[in-house]
């Protein structure tokens, strides 16, 4: 599960920080693990929290996350949420007994290959030339130890060159001696001076004003939302987390954590139709620069990994994406600020247009499993061609609005004309059906949504596909969460409000405790999961 504020990205399973991504939210990847544990006098060792009986859950509008960890007779809870507007990260600890606390660290600074320097001057420190990360806390460090082999028996003072810590602190009583608490920070900056400074602010407050002030934060946050009830604004939390603050991109998720800008531009569409426009307008001012690069993976501040390969998908969804953000919000400086960007993907596109065959050229699908002339790029193509046009047009470009047209119109003859059977075809020469079809009736409108052809692609999708749930395509083992909530948005679209309730119902039944859909992977947090679910609800 994940949580952050913007600058920080953290991924928390059963209680162990497994990464923690700054200065943006999908790079750098600085931590390796972080464990927690107590002391077991039976053992006499330490019994790590993630190899206990866990749950985890959300506290009510917030992106706090609290693990809960039993074994026999002990229970501990962690809260653990970043501080808003801070470099830093809060682990509160309670326990229903006193209890010895352990932390241990293992950091990797800056995705640095070499090892980090570890020291301790009243806290831990971990440094190298891209960052320092200091773990820290209002309560007494009752021993600690540096290095690889961590070994209380013998704390050392200083042992540069490695890349683990470990910390231990004893628990206070809290709550009229019911529960006895810890609490431990993490604080990350780019220089040690810093990482100081975050420190002394952070200490300068009660840990548990700490808490309150982020859940107020986050409750501010959810005010503008149109979705009022705790699983839609859980989506909202999830694609806000997402979110880089200082940028305006996405991380896909803490496990496939680049920037996809198709799944990036159906969270800015989401985030569009719940009322945060502001969102929205800052992910389209990073899509400029991220178009330009037209690259297929990008990091949430702009800058293109080692990925070089160009996808006409990506690109013709963002065009899509860039029209519906301006009707929907009638911002004559936004569509005059964006021109330049969608010219030049539009004039990317028509360079993949085939005027012979009136097809786009091959292409990868949204699920990258094939490469082939497939629905998905003709139809999020032919939209962004019209929406092209029509932009231009608004902005009096009259000869390029209608060369764009002319390309939208015999994209959507040619493609279609190609599906001779009963059917639509999932791509040139392949018949079978794919999830990723629907895409010609939403959003992209390329097929007439009552025709009698498109009620038996919808039929044949569902009696090939539907296994508890809307799988990708025939290959696919089980069902997808984007493929099942699509259908649901096809379904209301088309006016089938029975068939739309009946796979919302099922939906919303297999959200887990923490609202995230059960079809998303195991443990992690993905964006667009969660923006299909706020568009199949409010568009």
């Amino acid at each position: 599960m994940i949580t952050g504020n913007g600058k920080m990205l953290i991924a928390v399973e059963n209680g162990k920080i497994t990464k923690l991504f700054w200065p943006t939210v999908n790079n750098f990847q600085n931590m390796a693990e972080s464990r927690l544990g107590v002391f077991s006098f039976e053992e006499n060792s330490v019994s790590w929290l993630d190899e206990w009986k866990t749950t985890q859950q959300y506290l009510q509008d917030s992106n706090i996350l609290e693990t809960t960890a039993k074994k026999g007779r002990l229970t501990i809870s962690i809260k653990d949420f970043a501080l808003p507007l801070q470099d830093c990260v809060v682990r509160m600890v309670s326990a229903n007994e006193p209890s010895a606390v352990y932390c241990y660290t293992k950091t990797q600074l800056g995705e640095n290959q070499k090892k980090d320097s570890v020291i301790f001057e009243g806290s831990v420190l971990h440094k190298n030339k891209k960052a320092a990360l200091r773990i820290f806390s209002p309560d007494e460090v009752k021993e600690h130890d540096m290095g690889e082999n961590i070994n209380f028996d013998s704390p050392q003072e200083r042992n540069a060159g490695e890349s683990s810590s470990m910390v231990s602190f004893f628990t206070t009583p809290a709550n009229n001696g019911e529960t006895h608490s810890v609490n431990i920070f993490i604080a990350i900056s780019n220089s040690v001076k810093n990482t100081n400074r975050v420190m002394t602010n952070a200490l300068n407050t009660e840990p548990s004003k700490w808490l309150y002030k982020t859940q107020f934060h986050w409750k501010k946050w959810l005010e503008r939302s149109k979705l009022t009830d705790p699983k839609g604004k859980r989506a909202l939390l999830n694609m806000k987390t997402l979110m880089d603050e200082n940028h305006g991109g996405f991380a896909a998720s803490a496990a496939a954590r680049y920037s996809w800008i198709r799944d990036s531009v159906y969270a800015a569409y989401a985030f569009d139709l719940a009322g945060y426009h502001s969102e929205a307008s800052k992910f389209y001012a990073w899509l400029k620069t991220a178009i330009t690069k037209h690259k297929y993976l990008l990091f949430a501040d702009g800058t293109a990994t080692s990925n070089n390969e160009k996808r006409t998908d990506q690109l013709a969804t963002a065009v899509w994406g860039i029209y519906s953000h301006y009707t929907k919000t009638n911002d004559a400086k936004f569509l005059t600020s964006m021109w330049n960007t969608v010219r030049y993907a539009a004039e990317e596109l028509q360079k993949n247009f085939n005027p012979k065959t009136g097809l786009m050229s091959p292409s990868m699908t949204p699920w990258e499993d094939s490469f082939n002339v497939n629905a998905y790029t003709a139809s999020s193509s032919c939209s962004a061609f019209g929406a092209a046009a029509a932009m231009a047009k608004k902005l009096g470009h009259e000869n390029l609005s209608q060369e764009w047209l002319t390309v939208a119109e015999k994209l959507k003859e040619s493609y279609l004309f190609m599906c001779s059977d009963e059917t639509y075809h999932r791509a040139y020469n392949e018949k079978d059906v794919d999830s990723y079809m629907l895409s010609m009736l939403v959003p992209f409108n390329m097929a007439d949504t009552w025709a009698e052809k498109t009620e038996k692609t919808i039929e044949k999708i569902e009696k090939s596909l539907w296994d508890n749930g809307l799988k990708r395509n025939s290959a696919s083992s089980k069902a997808c969460f984007v493929s099942t909530a699509w259908l649901a948005w096809v379904h209301k679209k088309s006016g089938n409000m029975k068939k739309y309730r009946i796979i919302m119902d099922m939906i919303n039944e297999n959200f887990t405790g923490l609202g995230v859909p059960s079809t998303a992977a195991e443990n992690d947090v993905s964006l667009w999961p969660n923006a299909m679910y706020v568009i199949a609800r409010m568009d």
